[in-house]
């Protein structure tokens, strides 16, 4: 037994905590959207920019799927890459709704 990782396997843990957490907060960012939009689609605002709505949906979940697949045949950074727009600002949002929470800032 190893007790010691190589470079090679040091690397590779890294990119793979790496993509789970990108991919996490990505597939948060996209389940939200869809829920907007089916509470859109229910109360029937969300009629007007149907086209709007589609693509955003087609776009984000391309994104995932397409970083999904590239993980899975070795190219770990292009799929960080591919999820990196939908995961940072997804977390920076967090982020500022955590600080909102902590810090309750008076908005008067």
């Amino acid at each position: 037994m190893n007790l010691f990782f190589t470079d090679q396997e040091r690397y590779s843990c890294g990119m793979s905590l790496a993509f789970r957490m990108l991919f996490g907060l990505s597939l948060a960012a996209g389940a939200t959207l869809l829920f907007f939009f089916v509470w859109g689609v229910a109360d029937g605002s969300a009629a007007y920019a149907m086209g709007t709505w589609l693509i955003l949906l087609a776009v984000v979940g391309g994104l995932l799927v397409g970083a999904l697949a590239l993980h899975r045949r070795g190219h770990k950074v292009a799929s960080l890459v591919v999820l990196a727009p939908i995961a940072w600002p997804a977390f920076f949002y967090g982020l500022f709704l955590l600080a909102v929470l902590i810090l309750q800032p008076r908005w008067n």
